[in-house]
């Protein structure tokens, strides 16, 4: 079982294991672990997943239910917007932050 800290190999290899696939973890009290196949997989899952996050906090902070996605819609919304957008999102990601911090390329 994963006892909150990972202090060494032993212990990340327990927090993979109890992981699996599944790709994004909400951590009671702690946060969130994302995890993908590259940095830029990873880093558009965690911000997908903070967008996704805040506007179901809208959504429901308006008293109204969310209209679920229809089944037969899923898969095209996931290859639009996983597959297709990680490689769009991290070029502008890195470009923003090389603009922002110059010094992180010296």
């Amino acid at each position: 079982m994963y006892a909150g800290a990972i202090e060494d190999a032993n212990s990340g290899k327990i927090l993979a294991q109890n992981l699996g696939k599944c790709p994004v973890a909400v951590l009671a009290n702690h946060g969130v672990i994302v995890t993908g196949p590259t940095p830029a997989a990873v880093v558009y899952r965690a911000a997908s997943f903070d967008r996704q996050c805040r506007l179901a906090y809208d959504v429901l902070s308006t008293g109204r239910r969310p209209r679920p996605v229809p089944p037969s819609t899923r898969k095209a919304m996931h290859d639009t917007l996983v597959e297709r957008a990680i490689d769009v999102y991290w070029s502008g990601a890195v470009r923003q932050t090389l603009k922002a911090h110059r010094d992180v390329v010296d």
